[in-house]
């Protein structure tokens, strides 16, 4: 099997594994939002919805932005698939992910302050004050991945978006606990 054909399968496994990441960290932030508001179908309807919509946006807009990029040079060499990149408009992708993260630790924050703000329960403040560090260092990350894809030339990429992906893993093993 050639070099090629194994880099294809590593940056094709690397990007599926980055992607079910996310989902499975938005998963959970959105199950956790759904039991705090008492397990409103309704509710749970609206912020699947709203999921739906925003990847949709978010992939169509990057797809639309990388058709309006200059071609490739037929001269430069070959880039390296062998490494997870993203490219420029990868940064509108996790703008999308920052504003959806947004709403979910406001609707927790509120949820907070309007059916729990009288509880002194350990337990309570744990799930909320766990919830709302958890986003707050995701979209902190997802913010310093957006400014550094804009400015950072992509190359350098690839350390910040595996920094993200450990912070996923991390959270999700702090949530367990």
């Amino acid at each position: 099997m050639g070099i090629d054909v194994q880099c294809q399968r590593f940056g094709s496994i690397s990007n599926a594994i980055h992607i079910i990441s996310i989902v499975a960290a938005e998963g959970l932030l959105i199950i956790r939002t759904h039991a705090l508001w008492k397990q409103n179908k309704r509710f749970l309807a609206v912020l699947l919805a709203l999921a739906a919509i925003s990847i949709t946006s978010a992939v169509s807009i990057t797809e639309v932005i990388n058709n309006l990029e200059t071609p490739v040079d037929p001269s430069a060499p070959p880039k390296s698939t062998c490494t997870f990149q993203a490219g420029r408009s990868s940064a509108i992708q996790y703008g999308f992910l920052v504003v959806y993260e947004l709403l979910l630790m406001s609707l927790t924050v509120f949820k907070r302050y309007q059916d729990y703000r009288d509880s002194n329960s350990r337990l309570v403040r744990a799930i909320f004050q766990g919830g709302v560090r958890y986003m707050t260092a995701i979209i902190f990350v997802s913010v310093a991945n957006i400014l550094i894809m804009s400015v950072v030339p992509v190359s350098c990429m690839v350390y910040l978006v595996l920094v993200r992906q450990i912070l996923l893993i991390w959270g999700r093993y702090r949530m367990m606990k």
